[in-house]
């Protein structure tokens, strides 16, 4: 019987390509989404499902040391999910505890459907309602879109 031979990649490759093949999925099925009902009416299909997941994303908050009720609590989690875990290249370019403004300038879903950026929005707001509900989460240019970096 003959072996089959896998090659291992290194974790970090395998981490960035585990990252694009699920922005590529996602974006397949936003696009098929859209396609059938429209941008507007797929985010409102899709917003309590992605602002659940977003709840319970922060509920991993204090496991992560992350403590605090302000804006810099909320954007500590939404950095670490987008830096860390999706490879989101940017930077705070405002910060205090009752406001933060991330400027991103790379993403691996900029070259995705603007509907993929879209759907982080729903994820935020749950991180939000249970960080601070007091506290919004506002995506305010998309690279997708063309908007400057």
């Amino acid at each position: 019987m003959a072996e089959v031979q896998v090659p291992q990649l290194p974790p970090q490759v395998a981490h960035q390509q585990a990252v694009v093949l699920l922005g590529r999925a996602t974006a397949v099925l936003m696009q098929a989404m859209v396609d059938r009902f429209g941008s507007e009416e797929t985010q409102k299909i899709v917003y309590p499902s992605l602002k659940q997941l977003g709840k319970e994303i922060a509920s991993l908050a204090p496991d992560l040391g992350i403590t605090g009720k302000d804006a810099l609590a909320l954007s500590a989690i939404t950095h670490l999910m987008e830096e860390q875990v999706l490879r989101v290249v940017g930077k705070p370019i405002d910060a205090t505890p009752d406001r933060v403004v991330k400027q991103v300038t790379a993403c691996p879903f900029q070259d995705l459907p603007v509907d993929v950026c879209y759907a982080f929005q729903p994820i935020c707001d749950g991180i939000a309602e249970v960080i601070n509900p007091q506290y919004r989460w506002v995506l305010t240019k998309a690279i997708p879109k063309g908007d400057p970096i």
